[in-house]
């Protein structure tokens, strides 16, 4: 359950302030994630539940914030229609 609290407050954290390279930001956080799992642990995690946990949680924390920042850098369709209508404007 920690881990997907911890992806969760990830995916908040990348789409307030990393804007490029979203992906090698989740794959840096997830390492660490790792390490600190091993250390606290004294030892390499080897439960399938959790490798899978981690690797769902670190393609959906970069999926959703790859849609989001797409959308969100996508323009709109009258800003578009009005480039159009000036560029033909300009060459009438």
């Amino acid at each position: 359950m920690s881990l997907v609290a911890a992806y969760s407050m990830l995916l908040l954290i990348l789409l307030i302030s990393v804007q490029k390279s979203v992906w090698l930001f989740v794959a840096l956080v997830t390492l660490i994630h790792i390490t600190v799992s091993c250390i606290v642990m004294q030892n390499f995690p080897l439960i399938y539940s959790y490798w899978l946990c981690l690797v769902v949680c670190s393609f959906v924390c970069m999926a959703v914030a790859d849609i989001v920042l797409f959308v969100a850098k996508e323009p709109t369709h009258s800003s578009v229609d009005s480039k159009n209508r000036t560029i033909d404007d300009a060459t009438s």
